[in-house]
């Protein structure tokens, strides 16, 4: 295993930092929450064959100290990558332990051969945050919208989601913390209504911190042109003001 991270190592240190041409290695998403699964993506779109050489790991991640933190098990034999031809693998934020890796900023790497061509290094960046909160679904007047929510600090706990048409000025807490969503009618309403409109804005994380709430846009044109603005928190009786986490606003216009 020493003489495999050692010839790893020496490959990424010495490839070209240039993929070539009409190939891309990405992360998805590049922001992602704490426990949050991603994809890491070779997107071979070229008219060249690619090669991932064998007794290698496909990829592996580093952390923001060029740590290795993790990587599959390696390659028995070189795989081939045909052109127009996308190759994704999950990861699932655990360590070469098993154990969740901590907040902060993290680099997906990857050494590939061109066949009849040199060898590269791609290189995707990830940040991992606490907390987050995501908008899925196209937003529209008669639209269906879900926001899955990521707290892996709040597991567990009671959270609550809502609206606005705008994140400023926000709802200061007396501990001098603040909810970035403006009050205003939406606000209210989002507080007060449920389904069919609102649905899952208050409920329980479960063992990850996560949940997934969601909002039926009313099929009324008038509403095309209008930005809105979620974030959630998360209770703790323990906690300042009784509120453990509050999220960033996702914001989305209505088109």
């Amino acid at each position: 295993m020493r003489s495999l991270g050692l010839v790893a190592l020496c490959l990424l240190v010495f490839a070209p930092f240039a993929p070539s041409q009409g190939v891309t290695f990405s992360i998805e998403p590049k922001e992602a929450a704490l426990a949050q699964s991603v994809l890491v993506v070779l997107d071979n779109q070229s008219s060249n064959t690619l090669m991932l050489p064998g007794g290698l790991w496909p990829w592996s991640m580093y952390d923001g100290n060029s740590a290795l933190v993790y990587a599959p098990p390696a390659l028995l034999v070189s795989t081939p990558v045909p052109p127009r031809t996308k190759m994704q693998w999950g990861w699932s934020q655990r360590d070469r332990n098993g154990a969740q890796v901590p907040p902060g900023a993290y680099e997906a790497r990857i050494y590939f051969t061109v066949v009849g061509g040199g060898g590269y290094q791609g290189r995707a960046p990830l940040t991992i945050k606490p907390i987050a909160l995501l908008v899925k679904g196209t937003a529209a007047p008669g639209s269906h919208v879900d926001f899955p929510l990521y707290a892996y600090p709040s597991a567990n706990l009671i959270y609550r989601l809502a609206l606005s048409f705008g994140g400023t000025p926000g709802i200061a807490l007396p501990d001098q913390r603040e909810v970035p969503l403006r009050y205003d009618l939406l606000l209210a309403l989002s507080l007060v209504a449920g389904p069919p409109l609102f649905g899952d804005f208050v409920g329980t994380l479960d063992a990850k911190g996560q949940a997934t709430a969601y909002v039926n846009i009313p099929n009324h044109p008038i509403l095309r042109g209008y930005t809105i603005y979620a974030a959630f928190v998360t209770f703790d009786p323990a906690a300042p003001s009784g509120i453990r986490t509050i999220s960033e606003a996702a914001s989305f216009p209505i088109r």
